[in-house]
């Protein structure tokens, strides 16, 4: 399979594409073949060394969406041709940018019907940042205010939806320019 890959750290010349061997899922593992990955600011700190991921040379990518191509024998939430998306590679694991990855079956879920690969792929570092902040360190109430600074960002923009969704009153930052665009996914200030 292809691969997008750095064997040392800098810009972006460090990447190459290589041919290499095709993972095997372990038994909580899923594999998957990649349609869509996403590319996020993580993934250049990473390549540039200021994270250090395992042993290089090391596949870059946090988040991917595509078909469920074998699991191991332990997975539970998805079977062969299932339509899944992604997250948290790329740091400990080996990451997203190739033709097929191995996921913890922890670090996905199925893509539902009518979301795209790139959509799923794009939502999921975002979705999950946004969901923990929310919900999981501020236990986000209905009708409790949220402000969400930088609302029109790639986090933001996710969690006025969340809080929105869940009852919550919504002041964001942004630039003028997204105001219209935020209020329409939910900000109410």
């Amino acid at each position: 399979m292809r691969a997008v890959r750095f064997h040392e750290y800098g810009g972006t010349d460090v990447l190459r594409v290589d041919d290499i061997e095709r993972p095997t899922p372990g038994p909580e593992e899923v594999l998957l073949e990649v349609e869509a990955a996403a590319v996020n600011p993580v993934d250049t700190y990473f390549r540039i060394g200021d994270y250090e991921p395992g042993e290089l040379p090391w596949i870059p990518g946090s988040d991917c969406a595509g078909t469920v191509a074998a699991t191991g024998e332990r997975v539970a939430t998805v079977t062969e041709g299932d339509r899944a998306f992604a997250t948290g590679l790329g740091n400990w694991l080996q990451g997203t940018c190739a033709e097929y990855v191995t996921v913890p079956e922890s670090h996905l879920a199925r893509l539902p019907d009518g979301v795209s690969a790139e959509a799923g792929a794009a939502v999921a570092l975002v979705g999950v940042t946004a969901w923990q902040t929310l919900v999981d360190a501020c236990s986000l109430e209905p009708a409790e205010r949220a402000l969400i600074h930088g609302g029109s960002g790639g986090v933001g923009h996710v969690a006025v939806q969340l809080a929105a969704a869940n009852g919550a009153q919504v002041t964001t930052t942004a630039s003028p320019a997204y105001h219209n665009q935020l209020a329409d996914l939910g900000a109410d200030d």
